[in-house]
C-alpha cells in the first residue's frame, strides 16, 4: 500500500496542472486499484478519469476540469483503503485550501452515518473492505484467485490491530483482524442472547466457518465434489459466502459487543480504553463499517456498503422501507438506540443499556428477514435440481439458517415453517422449493414479532407478499413489547446525556 502513495501524489499534481498525459498515466494504475475500495468512488473516477475522453473522443486522461474538486475529494476518500494518510501524499503548493488535507491525526475517531463514536474504533470499521474484497475476489473462476479471497477471510487485510507486537529491532509487525477470528472468537460466547440457540441449531460452535472454509474450498453443499474447477459454482458458493458473513459472522461479534458494553457497565470510567463506550462503538463499527461514510444514513448509494447497516438499506428500497432521510427506517432506529446506548452508559442506567441491546440486536434481523422474503419469492415454484448451483437458493438458504434459530428461541413453529420453506434436504434432488409460498413464509415472523418488540411494518411489502397482510393488533403486550415502549421513554436522556459529555 505504501507503494500507492507516489502514484496518488503524481496524479494530484497532474489534476492541478491539467496535465492530461499524466492524467491518462496514473488514472490507468490508480483507478483499477480503487474497485477495491467504495464501489461508488471507483464509479466515480473510471467515469471522469478513464471514461470521459474516450467519449469525447479524446482518449484516456481528458477530464471536465468542473470536476476538478470532486476528482481529488474522492481521490482524498480512497486514502484509508489503502491504509494510507492524506499527510502521507500531501498536497501541491499552492494557496487553494481545497487542496489541503483535513486533519493530521493518525488515530482518528470516526463519525458513522451520523453516529458520533468516540472511541478510536476506525480500523474495527474497515473490516467492511474483507468483506468487499472477498466479494470481488469470488467472482472469478481461477483457483488462484478464490485462494487469495480465502487469504484475505483467514488473515485479513484491512481492519489493522493497532496494539500490535514489536521486535526486538522496534519494527513494528503488523497483524489484522480477520473474519475467520471473529467466526470462531470466543467472545460470542457471552452473546448470551442468541449463541446458544446457534450452536445447538448447527450441532457446531463455528457454525458460520464451517460452512464458509467448504464453500472457498469447493466442497460442501455447493461443492463441486472436490474438483478444482471453480466454474459450475461458483456464484453460489460466494452467494454463500457473502451472505453468511453479513448475516451470520458480524450479526454475532455486534451482540458480543453490545453484550460486553453491557457487562463492563457501571465498572470504571464510561469511556475508559476498552470499557464499555469502547464496547459499544465497536459494535457501532461493525454494523456500519468505514464504506458508508459520515452523512445522514450512511452512503447515499446503498450498494457501497458490506455489513448489516447497508444491506438494511438495499432491502428498505425493495420493501419500501425508506424513512424522510431516503435512508432505511429500521436503520434510523437502530441510530437512535445507539445514541441512547451511549448516553446509559454515561449516566451508568445498565438495566436500560441491557434492554436497548436487546432492541438492537432484534432490529437488526429486520433486512435479514427481508432478505429471506426476498429470495423466497424469487424461487418460488423452482425445483432443487434446477437451482442446486444457483446463487439464488444458496443465500435464500444462508438466510433462513441466521434466522431459524433465532426463531426457534421463541416459536417452534415459525421455525419450522422457515426450514420447511427455505432449506432443503441435501439427499433430495427434485424437491420444490418454497412449497408453502412465500407470503407463508413472511407470516411466520408474526408468531415472533411480539418477543421481538419490532413491528411487521419495519419489513415492509415486496411484490405480493405482505409481512403485515395477516397482522391481527393484540392487547396483550409481551415483555420484549413494554421494554420497548420503556425504551422509548429513554432514547430523550439518553441523547440528553451524550450530548452533555460530549460538551463537557
Amino acid at each position: 500500500n505504501q507503494m500507492m502513495i507516489p502514484h496518488f501524489q503524481h496524479i494530484v499534481k497532474a489534476i492541478v496542472e491539467e496535465d492530461a498525459a499524466r492524467i491518462g498515466i496514473y488514472a490507468r494504475i490508480i483507478v483499477p486499484q480503487v474497485s477495491q475500495c467504495r464501489p461508488s468512488d471507483y464509479r466515480f473516477l473510471k467515469e471522469h478519469l478513464l471514461d470521459f475522453g474516450k467519449k469525447q473522443g479524446k482518449g484516456t486522461g481528458s477530464y471536465d476540469p468542473s470536476k476538478k474538486y470532486d476528482l481529488l475529494n474522492t481521490l482524498k476518500n480512497t486514502y484509508s483503503c489503502f491504509g494510507i494518510l492524506c499527510e502521507d501524499v500531501g498536497f501541491p503548493s499552492s494557496n487553494d485550501s481545497a487542496l489541503a488535507c483535513d486533519y493530521y491525526d493518525e488515530d482518528i475517531i470516526p463519525t458513522l452515518a451520523r453516529f458520533p463514536a468516540t472511541s478510536e474504533v476506525d480500523e474495527h470499521s474497515k473490516i467492511d473492505l474483507d468483506i468487499r474484497q472477498i466479494q470481488i475476489l469470488t467472482q472469478f473462476e481461477s483457483a488462484e484467485v478464490w485462494a487469495a479471497a480465502k487469504y484475505i477471510y483467514m488473515h485479513g487485510k484491512n481492519s489493522l490491530i493497532k496494539d500490535y507486537y514489536k521486535d526486538d529491532d522496534d519494527v513494528g509487525l503488523n497483524t489484522f483482524r480477520s473474519l475467520h477470528s471473529f467466526a470462531n472468537s470466543g467472545s460470542r460466547t457471552r452473546s448470551t442472547l442468541f449463541y446458544k440457540e446457534f450452536t445447538e441449531y448447527f450441532d457446531e460452535p463455528n457454525y458460520a466457518d464451517v460452512k464458509i472454509l467448504e464453500a472457498f474450498d469447493n466442497e460442501g453443499r455447493y461443492g463441486n465434489n472436490g474438483s478444482t474447477d471453480q466454474k459450475e459454482t461458483k456464484l453460489a458458493r460466494s452467494g454463500l459466502i457473502r451472505t453468511a458473513l453479513t448475516s451470520q459472522v458480524m450479526y454475532m461479534m455486534v451482540l458480543a459487543k453490545l453484550n460486553e458494553a453491557v457487562e463492563k457497565c457501571g465498572n470504571g470510567a464510561p469511556n475508559s480504553p476498552r470499557g464499555p463506550d469502547f464496547a459499544w462503538d465497536t459494535a457501532a463499527a461493525y454494523i456500519i463499517g468505514s464504506l458508508e461514510g459520515e452523512g445522514i444514513g450512511g452512503s447515499d448509494h446503498f450498494f457501497d456498503g458490506t455489513l448489516l447497516w447497508g444491506l438494511a438499506n438495499e432491502r428498505s428500497i425493495e420493501f419500501d422501507r425508506l424513512n424522510g432521510d431516503y435512508y432505511a427506517k429500521s436503520n434510523a432506529e437502530v441510530e437512535t438506540l445507539l445514541l441512547s446506548g451511549k448516553g446509559q452508559i454515561i449516566s451508568r442506567n445498565c438495566v436500560r443499556l441491557g434492554d436497548t441491546a436487546e432492541r438492537i440486536a432484534h432490529m437488526l434481523l429486520v433486512p435479514i428477514i427481508q432478505g429471506l422474503i426476498k429470495y423466497a419469492i424469487g424461487l418460488q415454484f423452482e425445483t432443487v435440481a434446477d437451482k442446486w448451483s444457483d446463487a439464488d437458493m444458496a443465500i435464500g438458504e444462508t438466510y433462513a439458517n441466521a434466522i431459524i434459530p433465532v426463531f426457534l428461541k421463541y416459536d417452534k413453529t415459525a421455525a419450522e415453517t422457515v426450514k420447511r420453506n427455505m432449506v432443503q434436504d441435501s439427499g433430495v434432488s427434485f424437491g420444490e422449493l418454497v412449497p408453502d409460498g412465500p407470503q407463508t413464509v413472511a407470516d411466520a415472523y408474526l408468531r415472533v414479532a411480539n418477543d421481538f418488540g419490532v413491528g411487521c411494518q419495519y419489513i415492509g411489502k415486496k411484490l405480493e407478499v405482505d409481512a403485515c397482510l395477516k397482522y391481527v393488533p393484540s392487547t396483550a403486550t409481551s415483555t420484549a413489547a413494554r421494554t420497548n415502549s420503556s425504551q422509548l421513554m429513554m432514547i430523550g436522556g439518553g441523547l440528553i446525556c451524550l450530548i452533555s459529555s460530549l460538551i463537557l
